[in-house]
């Protein structure tokens, strides 16, 4: 049974699936893109920085995924599967939504799936929000997931006593294990808090630490 089952929790939006270290997170997300192209759902590959990306082009190149990189935001909303499908996945900067007002497709959705991995959670709720929003302007079935690992940067950063990894290893959570309301709840807690504590930099950075540096304290 899974976590959020058992506790009668709602299912978040995002599928989170939870990692007590990177090396587990990077390990099983190219386990779960391999798993959603045998599965006809077409893996759309989102991150914040571009640090990341030169990491999941790593983890992809190491199972032989072809992938192609997404450079605006009309790119992604022409859903023309017939020419992506020349690859197994494709990646994508959030920053090319950043400067746009997403517009909810109307109509009825066509039956391709696709799905969109969220690699990392950004500081703040903004370009979270906008992955989000960006389900409602694709004319397909689209599903989310996103992962994080208790020991990524942003985490020691908002959770420096680990409180978080202490009540889930009470809880005895297995790795990768989707995780429910509470902890999706946590997370966006985590940003909001930030968010009235720094003015956030709206320009895209190499890393998480860049970001940090760069907002300034209010």
């Amino acid at each position: 049974m899974g976590f959020f089952s058992f506790f009668g929790q709602k299912k978040p939006e995002f599928e989170e699936h939870l990692y007590s270290t990177i090396y587990q997170k990077h390990h099983d997300f190219s386990e779960k893109v391999f798993q959603s192209i045998k599965q006809d759902s077409f893996p759309l590959i989102a991150f914040h920085f571009y640090e990341t990306r030169r990491v999941i082009e790593k983890l992809l190149d190491e199972r032989n995924i072809t992938y192609q990189i997404v450079n605006s935001h009309d790119e992604l909303q022409t859903c023309d599967l017939s020419s992506w499908q020349r690859y197994n996945a494709l990646l994508f900067s959030s920053n090319i939504l950043r400067s746009i007002r997403i517009r909810p497709q109307t109509g009825s959705k066509r039956a391709e799936r696709v799905r969109i991995l969220l690699f990392e959670h950004y500081p703040i709720s903004t370009l979270d929000d906008k992955i989000r929003e960006l389900k409602l302007t694709l004319p397909l079935e689209v599903e989310l997931a996103a992962f994080f690992a208790l020991d990524e940067r942003w985490m020691k950063r908002i959770d420096p006593n680990g409180r978080m990894q202490k009540v889930l290893s009470a809880l005895n959570v297995e790795e990768g294990e989707v995780m429910g309301e509470m902890v999706a709840k946590s997370i966006r807690s985590a940003q909001k808090k930030l968010e009235k504590t720094l003015i956030p930099i709206e320009r895209e950075c190499a890393n998480i630490d860049e970001w940090f540096t760069r907002s300034q304290r209010r």
